[in-house]
């Protein structure tokens, strides 16, 4: 359900970047759209290491391209993954930056919300705040797909899709 809401709203933003060409827009779409194909990997990902890192990179990159959306950044780079570890090794860490760029997104929209006294950004702000408590909810389920932890994250995952697809 993530990949096909992250998706549509990647397809709603470009197609406003088709009616007012921004560089905001054209991010935001972007990094909507990276995140739609990494919400696609894991939900096809049946613990492939290499298919984990290519979602978290599709992830990272996604949420990098919306936070330059409201920075309005020019130039975003991303480093690339010579050495390729286990992911299981590196999982909690990534989770972890997962929740600190959801956060940031999630402020950052809000911050813009307030200054344009726009409320339709709130429930784009409520949706990346409740995918950085899923995050955060994934860090404290320590690898169990069972744990009460891990089941939380998967509730605050859906909140987050639901709110996403009301923006």
């Amino acid at each position: 359900m993530g990949a096909v809401v992250f998706l549509m709203a990647a397809w709603f933003t470009f197609d406003t970047y088709s009616l007012r060409k921004d560089f905001s827009l054209l991010s935001r779409a972007l990094g909507l759209g990276s995140i739609a194909v990494s919400e696609a990997i894991a939900g096809l990902n049946s613990g492939n290491d290499l298919l984990s890192y290519i979602g978290f990179i599709m992830l990272a990159l996604g949420a990098v391209f919306v936070i330059g959306s409201f920075l309005k950044q020019q130039q975003l780079q991303v480093q690339a993954v010579v050495v390729i570890p286990s992911f299981a090794a590196w999982g909690t860490y990534l989770e972890g930056v997962a929740a600190i760029l959801f956060t940031a997104i999630a402020a950052l929209s809000f911050r813009r919300a307030r200054a344009e006294f726009n409320n339709t950004w709130r429930p784009f702000s409520l949706a990346f705040l409740l995918l950085a408590a899923a995050s955060v909810a994934a860090l404290s389920a320590h690898g169990s797909e069972t744990a009460p932890a891990s089941l939380i994250s998967y509730v605050l995952e859906f909140a987050g899709f639901v709110s996403l697809a009301r923006w």
